[in-house]
């Protein structure tokens, strides 16, 4: 609830900056290639945009994650997979963005630490971007930095029937930086 009255209030704050946006957005590449740590993806993610309507983008990931426990080598495969829609809103300079967005983190897992279902369980978790970008017009680089919260769906279960916490069943917070290329 309390990002929701902060949403509504960022946007009543910059509502004049919203036209702006729109036609300093024409000027940016339409593709984006970035490494987040963190993030969307939850421990990092190489990531895809591309930038449509002006000041909308795309952005698609993925990740690859092994752990395996060192005194029963029992282990795990997640493939963490960020799909979100975000809007970029200008603030004053032309390099200068606030980044609001949502979408969902997808993970596959597979392994012998935990199970939910099946062999290889999929789990759907809601997300949300909420940062500050850097995007230089000329230039081909940029940067990222973004409070990322998301909601677990479910939870993986591991042998003994507990929930492991950084997934499921309940609201995390959660951030993350990036680095990128645009073109």
């Amino acid at each position: 609830m309390k990002i929701l009255i902060f949403l509504f209030l960022f946007f009543c704050i910059f509502q004049n900056g919203l036209s702006q946006s729109n036609k300093d957005s024409l000027k940016l590449p339409r593709h984006h290639v970035f490494l987040e740590i963190g993030g969307n993806g939850l421990l990092y993610s190489l990531n895809y945009e591309y930038r449509f309507a002006k000041a909308f983008v795309v952005r698609a990931g993925g990740a690859y994650l092994y752990l395996q426990e060192k005194t029963t080598e029992k282990n795990q495969h997640i493939a963490s997979l960020p799909i979100t829609v975000s809007y970029l809103l200008n603030l004053c300079q032309q390099q200068h963005y606030v980044e609001v967005g949502g979408g969902a983190m997808l993970f596959l897992s597979s392994g012998t630490i935990s199970s939910y279902k099946a062999t290889t369980d999929f789990f759907p978790n809601l997300t949300a971007i909420i940062g500050y970008r850097y995007q230089p017009i000329r230039k081909h680089w940029s940067c990222k930095v973004a409070f990322t919260p998301y909601y677990g769906m479910s939870s993986l279960i591991n042998s003994q029937g507990e929930a492991f916490n950084l997934i499921g069943n309940r609201l995390q917070f959660w951030g993350g930086v990036g680095i990128g290329y645009q073109f």
